[in-house]
This record gives C-alpha cells, sequence and structure tokens, in this order.
C-alpha cells in the first residue's frame, strides 16, 4: 500500500510555536547578553536546519519493510518498536542501514483524508 505524504498544517503551527517559545526564553532570561547571543544563534541556526531538511514524500509497504521517499532519495527501512501510533498523530521512527529518522505525521500530512485512517490500520497489522 503506498501513502503520498504533503506538508503537515499542524506540523507547521505546532514547530513555528515552539521554536518562538524557545526564542523568547531565552531573550527574557536572566543570563549575561553574550551567553544570549550565543543560545539565539545555536537556536536560530537549529531552526533554519530543521525547516530546510527534506521531509517524507512517500510511504508503501513491503512485506515486511517499509519503503521511503525522502526528498529525490529511496530508502528501505524497519519501522522500530517505539514508534507511537494515535488517532491524531503517529510518531514513527524507522531504522535504515544508515540511519534512524523520525517523522511525526498529523492527519493532514496525507494528500487524501481516508488515507490517515488507512494507514493507521495498516500500522496495527
Amino acid at each position: 500500500m503506498k501513502f503520498q505524504l504533503c506538508s503537515s498544517k499542524y506540523y507547521l503551527i505546532l514547530w513555528k510555536t515552539l521554536s518562538l517559545a524557545t526564542l523568547l526564553l531565552i531573550i527574557f532570561s536572566p543570563c549575561v547578553i553574550t551567553i544570549k547571543i550565543t543560545l539565539i544563534l545555536i537556536a536560530t541556526c537549529y531552526i533554519k536546519y530543521s525547516f530546510n531538511k527534506p521531509e517524507l514524500k512517500e510511504l508503501s509497504k513491503e512485506k515486511d519493510h517499509w519503503k521511503l521517499k525522502i526528498g529525490d532519495k529511496i530508502f528501505e527501512g524497519v519501522l522500530a518498536k517505539d514508534s507511537v501510533i494515535t488517532p491524531y498523530v503517529c510518531v514513527l521512527r524507522f531504522k535504515t542501514n544508515k540511519f534512524t529518522r523520525t517523522f511525526v505525521m498529523f492527519e493532514d500530512s496525507f494528500q487524501n483524508c481516508d488515507d490517515y485512517r488507512r494507514f493507521n490500520l495498516e500500522l496495527r497489522f
């Protein structure tokens, strides 16, 4: 079964809110200005890196593994046991030969409305 994915609005709102909260906490913390500037630079670089990472575009289930299309590359991976699946959000960890990667998927991450429901059913069986 193949699932086409897109950017989630819920995920972007959550990520932007957490990024803004992080920067505000750093700005209003009672630290020396040099430490604040250093922390702001580090947080800004991490936020920029996180937004520019290639995203998961397609998932397809084979017999005992998953095919992941990340950017333009295709990887084969196994779904880790510590993945979390709920009716509202999935936190999936895939282990490949090269890396372990975590993906957060909301209902609006799928191009078709019914795909999230079918995806949840596929993960449970």
